[in-house]
Formats: structure tokens, C-alpha cells, sequence
């Protein structure tokens, strides 16, 4: 995954690694930032970082990444990444709060005041 010069359309292996690249992001950073973070006005720092760390780790390991398909698949996975998280820990803070476990009708509530 830190190997840019594996990113290719011309072989199995390169296909394979950007596909790869794609889901695990999906899956796991997406995941992962709801879980650890759960609000979504915070997942596209959160996501930046990851991917900013991601590039530096690439860059110092292995050289610059000087493919453009690198570079594709890793903005669209970021992309994908934050728009899924924020999706999803948007549906987390929307849920309703329960008070008590018993529901409380209106009209018992007005006929006391």
C-alpha cells in the first residue's frame, strides 16, 4: 500500500492493490473514524491527517509519489472515506435521546400543568 510504482491498470497486481486500497480505506478508515471520533463536523480533519500521514510515510519509505493513479485512488478514498463518516456519525448524532424507559403521552403531561 506504500508503494506507489504498484498502482497500475496493466496488470493484475496493480488493479488488485488500487481496489485494495480503495475498500480497506473504505472499510476501515470510515469505520474507524466513526467509532473513535463520532462527530461529523470533525471527520474531514480527522480523514486529512490520516492521508497527509499516509503520503509522508510514502514519501519517506519509498520516494515521492510520482504516479497519477496513486494520487487518484488516494483522493478517492479519502473522498469516499470523510463522505461516508460524516454520513454515518450524522445518523449517530440525529438518533433520538431516550429520557426513561417509559414513553411519555402528551396529554398526561398538559392535564397536570
Amino acid at each position: 500500500m506504500f508503494r506507489y510504482d504498484f498502482f497500475n491498470l496493466h496488470d493484475t497486481t496493480g488493479f488488485v492493490t488500487c481496489l485494495g486500497m480503495f475498500v480497506s480505506t473504505i472499510v476501515f478508515v470510515t469505520f474507524g473514524l466513526v467509532y473513535i471520533i463520532g462527530r461529523a463536523k470533525k471527520c474531514l480533519d480527522f480523514a486529512g491527517t490520516l492521508f497527509l500521514i499516509h503520503f509522508l510515510l510514502c514519501w519517506v519509505y519509498y520516494g515521492f509519489p510520482a504516479r497519477f493513479l496513486w494520487w487518484l485512488v488516494n483522493a478517492t478514498s479519502m473522498g469516499a472515506a470523510t463522505l461516508l463518516s460524516e454520513f454515518l456519525c450524522l445518523r449517530l448524532e440525529l438518533r433520538e435521546i431516550p429520557l426513561s424507559g417509559v414513553p411519555v403521552e402528551l396529554s398526561s403531561v398538559t392535564s397536570q400543568v
